[in-house]
């Protein structure tokens, strides 16, 4: 399933007062980066997921925001 483009447009609408975005298609959805780092992905499910580590996993865990799990390693 693709990305539709109207929630496509919606995100990058939420981000565009941040300078330096750049959103690119891949994995079946769209990478969104800044300075060449992808922090964010739209899923094919026109689901927004933002990059995580262990330092920030459990306030997105908190706040019933998933982390991205393409593998189904739980992580």
């Amino acid at each position: 399933m693709a990305v539709s483009a109207s929630y496509a447009a919606y995100i990058e609408e939420q981000l565009s007062n941040i300078d330096g975005i750049l959103c690119r298609k891949m994995f079946g959805g769209i990478g969104i980066f800044r300075d060449g780092v992808m922090f964010a992905l739209i899923s094919g499910e026109d689901r927004f997921f933002m990059r995580t580590d262990e330092s920030t996993r459990d306030a997105f865990l908190t706040l019933s925001m998933p982390s991205f799990d393409p593998y189904g390693k739980g992580g």
